[in-house]
């Protein structure tokens, strides 16, 4: 078995299905969540000269951004448990020198302690086995005064983007997925009391989090909108487990090809969702 440190179950998601399902769906994940990358970026401000480290950053999106704002005397590490993932962000950074990008477990790896002027995060925070112990990780690799500021998203019920693929699925395969709950997972931190303490147990100061409305939208065909929906997100993984013939998948397909339409405006299709955009500081 590989060893992922102290995250085997998501280690070993992240380097197999999951993690190939978004190396083939990365373009069009980006194109989604373009807006809430901004929202992220323009929170930062002035970061150049900067030493920032990126916390599941996936294909490296927000790394590379990242790099082209902090100066020749900045750098940025890009940090995930995705071998798959990793491997598409190299290949999107090429031979930038400001960049490198390290395959580890944030809650046990060993950081250079410490180095960093600013540690962000895109949704990469939420799959922690131990969150205490992996934002007092964290922390212990941040410069004093150093800042925190990440995004991820806040109660499931007002997110339409996972919420109406799901109850597609469940009309046809009459299966319920348990609450998500505080188990690893996009809504680990959907309570934001609980956020908030896990932040002030692990020695951060300063705590802000701030519900923000967002819009997830793309400017594909509702054919494209509904292969992605098929393959990503609870309605996906809920498909899946209801192991479907393929009169169910096409029905499915069907059902959310028509949703897509009942989201598009003539130019994009668009989903109303809400994150929370966290700061805090060493």
């Amino acid at each position: 078995m590989a060893n992922y440190g102290e995250n085997q179950d998501q280690g070993q998601a992240w380097n197999e299905a999951s993690g190939r399902s978004w190396v083939r769906q990365d373009a069009e994940m980006t194109k989604r969540l373009s807006a809430i990358n901004k929202l992220l970026l323009d929170n930062l401000g002035e970061v150049d000269g900067q030493r920032i480290l990126d916390i599941g950053c996936g294909s490296g999106t927000t790394t590379i951004t990242l790099a082209e704002l902090v100066g020749q005397d900045g750098n940025v590490t890009g940090l995930d448990i995705s071998a798959p993932l990793l491997d598409l962000a190299r290949q999107k950074a090429g031979a930038n020198q400001l960049i490198d990008f390290i395959q580890a477990d944030a809650q046990s790896h060993q950081f250079t302690a410490p180095y960093y002027d600013l540690v962000i995060s895109r949704f990469g925070v939420m799959f922690f086995e131990n969150p205490l112990k992996a934002f007092t990780n964290i922390r212990g690799a941040m410069r004093q005064n150093g800042r925190l500021s990440f995004v991820c998203w806040a109660p499931f019920h007002e997110n339409e983007f996972f919420t109406l693929p799901l109850q597609i699925v469940q009309t046809h395969t009459k299966q319920m997925l348990d609450n998500p709950g505080k188990e690893p997972g996009p809504f680990a931190f959907s309570d934001a009391d609980y956020l908030n303490d896990i932040l002030k147990k692990a020695g951060f100061q300063q705590i802000s989090i701030a519900k923000k409305s967002v819009e997830i939208s793309n400017d594909g065909s509702p054919e494209e909108d509904a292969d992605l929906m098929m393959e990503i997100g609870f309605g996906g993984r809920a498909l899946r487990s209801a192991e479907p013939d393929d009169d169910m998948i096409k029905a499915v397909r069907d059902d959310f090809i028509a949703q897509s339409q009942a989201h598009f405006d003539g130019s994009k299709i668009s989903y109303d969702g809400t994150i929370y955009l966290v700061n805090a500081f060493a």
